[in-house]
């Protein structure tokens, strides 16, 4: 559709203001004008003679199985999304019965219209965002354009909403399929992709640890795709490690991934420097942690010190005795914040350690911060109680 819009939707355009009454008119006019064009289309193509097509998929899209019905439906959203827009509008609603067959090929069949079909390749603009203002050279077929734009973008809005709520879902291939779709739109289009990026990211700290490394291969996939936004993804990471309630094992899997960021020496030296800063500030987080929860043991006697322990999973001899009671896993480290399997806030301080050395060797630090970071770091090194080998 956009290939055929006219030329005021070109983007660049002087926006032309005008008042609200006045916008409100126009975008009720343009909804009356976008309806009488979608039954000329309905009434040129019921007088076409000759032509089964159309038919056909209709009668699918009534009389098909679901599989069959659904495809239909994308068909005709293709043969023109502006005339057949109820369709689309149909297609949308299926994806909000969670965790249902019909949800699932229905998130696949709108994900495919999108990233593919619907979506140009510049972020979607509102009806008021238009040049409303510029009478002279404004027709019905702009205000057609700009009607069904805005519209589209809701229903993108929409449809990234039952994404959000699917990705919730306890089955995990309707997870997956909700993960999947993120991914691909983030990868191809620009529409909502802040929003997209925080969804997916998000999903690092999920309960099965599966999705939490299928999000760091996806992220993976989408630095080699457009590198430019690897600071974008730190800047997300970053916001998602130091929210509260987050779990020990949405830390993790960020730290895994920006320890796999491809770094490009010279390139990539002020992002270096703020991963290096990244890794201290969670460095001294995961110390005071670690401290406080020494020092509650310590207050509240020896049934306390046992639970502080097994709840961080901290030092060998925890592991030790849930290999002779446990066959080999430490299953209190396991239930505690979502961590990773295993000694949680020691794998984290092995991410940290990897992160920070490999990071070193790209960032440009003068004399006096290179001072302070190491400082810093032989200053927590030698106070953390962590096993780090």
């Amino acid at each position: 559709w956009f290939d055929n819009a006219p030329v005021a939707l070109a983007p660049g355009q002087v926006k032309a203001k005008v008042s609200f009454q006045v916008g409100k008119a126009l975008e009720e006019k343009a909804q009356e004008l976008w309806d009488a064009e979608i039954e000329a289309f309905q009434a040129r193509r019921g007088a076409r003679k000759g032509s089964s097509d159309s038919a056909w998929l209709r009668t699918v899209m009534r009389n098909g199985t679901l599989s069959d019905r659904i495809a239909a439906m994308s068909m005709v959203v293709q043969e023109s999304a502006l005339h057949n827009f109820s369709t689309l509008t149909g297609l949308i609603a299926m994806t909000r019965k969670r965790g249902s067959r019909e949800a699932h090929l229905a998130i696949e069949a709108v994900r495919d219209l999108f990233a593919n079909q619907l979506l140009p390749d510049r972020k979607l603009r509102l009806f008021h965002n238009n040049p409303l203002g510029d009478t002279d050279s404004t027709t019905a077929t702009h205000l057609i354009f700009w009607r069904f734009e805005a519209a589209l973008a809701e229903k993108y809005s929409e449809y990234i909403q039952s994404l959000e709520e699917g990705a919730q879902e306890a089955l995990p291939y309707f997870k997956r399929s909700c993960i999947q779709a993120m991914h691909e739109l983030l990868l191809k289009k620009p529409e909502k992709e802040k929003r997209l990026l925080a969804m997916l990211t998000n999903k690092l700290g999920d309960p099965d640890r599966k999705i939490g490394a299928n999000v760091v291969f996806l992220l993976q996939q989408l630095i080699r795709e457009h590198p430019g936004m690897k600071m974008v993804i730190v800047d997300e990471l970053e916001a998602l490690a130091f929210r509260a309630n987050t779990s020990l094992r949405a830390q993790y899997y960020s730290l895994v991934f920006m320890t796999e960021i491809p770094l490009v020496r010279g390139d990539d030296k002020a992002l270096a420097k703020r991963m290096i800063k990244l890794y201290i500030r969670m460095f001294k987080v995961i110390s005071d942690e670690e401290r406080e929860a020494h020092m509650t043991a310590k207050k509240g006697g020896k049934g306390s010190k046992k639970k502080a322990r097994y709840a961080q999973g901290r030092n060998g001899k925890d592991g030790n005795r849930a290999k002779k009671r446990g066959g080999g896993r430490n299953k209190n480290a396991k239930k505690s914040n979502g961590a990773p399997v295993g000694n949680s806030h020691t794998k984290l301080m092995r991410a940290l350690l990897q992160g920070i050395n490999r990071a070193f060797a790209y960032a440009e630090c003068d004399g006096t911060e290179t001072a302070e970071m190491t400082d810093t770091l032989f200053r927590m090194v030698h106070h953390a109680t962590f096993a780090t080998g």
